[in-house]
């Protein structure tokens, strides 16, 4: 097992083109001597993503998921309000920048099939946002989506780049919204790079706090090898975006956890995988 500087995170200038390539969420990976480096590198940095991406900035980290995720829930309240009508016609194009580009830019809606004209309609169409200013945070690209249920589920598939900050992030991933019942929201994944693989971080879990250390649970997909699960306590971010103490657990298709990675520094990171440990920089 021979480790690679992990080379991802969200920050403009890091390496992180905010993933790529076919994921397969279904099969569990089987971590090997020879993936084990690989899988380190992947799972450090679903971990360090699922903080950036859950929680308020941390110095130079911006909440890209957050962003996101609160733009388009906006959207999906604008296209929702539009469609209340009695009748929709079969194709729509609506410029919603008013109501979801709060601070300027523009955000324009294109249906590609309304579907019927019933009182649940079902369709798919795409956002476009250009320069478009949400509470502070300025969103460029295109978010494509499906919708049933009178817009009450939308799905999601987005790729923008986030400026906050004097930072500019390139974000992808998927949000999948159901607003049919009271207290219904949105649940996220993301894909990311890490050592030049493509990865994606989905059911993210995170609480606690930069001071006690955060608590993270979710899994993580290699889109070679598949996925793990990942279990971190006491992680604490630092103020260059790398993970600075805390222990990352990685359970792969064993069911047992069979990968440990721990943060001795803010700049460090060392993974153990069948009793042989490797140290390598974030």
């Amino acid at each position: 097992m021979g480790l690679a500087a992990c080379g991802g995170g969200g920050g403009g200038g890091d390496g992180d083109t905010g993933g790529g390539g076919s994921f397969n969420s279904s099969s569990a990976a089987t971590i090997t001597d020879e993936n084990a480096a690989e899988m380190s590198v992947g799972a450090a940095e679903g971990t360090k993503k699922s903080i950036n991406s859950s929680v308020a900035p941390l110095g130079v980290v911006v909440s890209d998921r957050e962003a996101v995720g609160a733009l388009l829930e906006a959207s999906a309240d604008a296209l929702r309000e539009q469609a209340s009508g009695p009748t929709l016609p079969m194709a729509i194009t609506q410029d919603l920048s008013a109501q979801v580009c709060t601070g300027g830019g523009t955000y324009v809606f294109q249906s590609d099939d309304i579907g019927t004209q019933s009182a649940n309609p079902s369709g798919s169409g795409t956002a476009t946002y250009s320069n478009c200013n949400f509470d502070g945070t300025v969103i460029d690209g295109t978010a494509l989506f499906e919708w049933a249920d009178n817009f009450n589920h939308i799905d999601y598939t987005y790729d923008m780049t986030v400026s906050y900050g004097g930072q500019t992030y390139d974000v992808a991933g998927t949000m999948s919204c159901d607003f049919s019942a009271s207290g219904g929201g949105c649940t996220y994944s993301e894909n990311y790079v890490a050592g030049g693989r493509s990865y994606r971080v989905e059911n993210i879990q995170v609480s606690g706090n930069n001071s006690s250390g955060y608590t993270v649970s979710a899994r993580v997909v290699n889109s070679v090898y598949g996925y793990v699960d990942i279990s971190a306590t006491g992680i604490t971010i630092c103020a260059n975006g790398n993970i600075g103490s805390g222990t990352v657990s990685v359970t792969d298709s064993s069911g047992n956890v069979v990968l440990t990675i721990t943060f001795p520094d803010c700049d460090t990171m060392v993974a153990t995988f069948d009793g042989v440990t490797q140290t390598a920089p974030q």
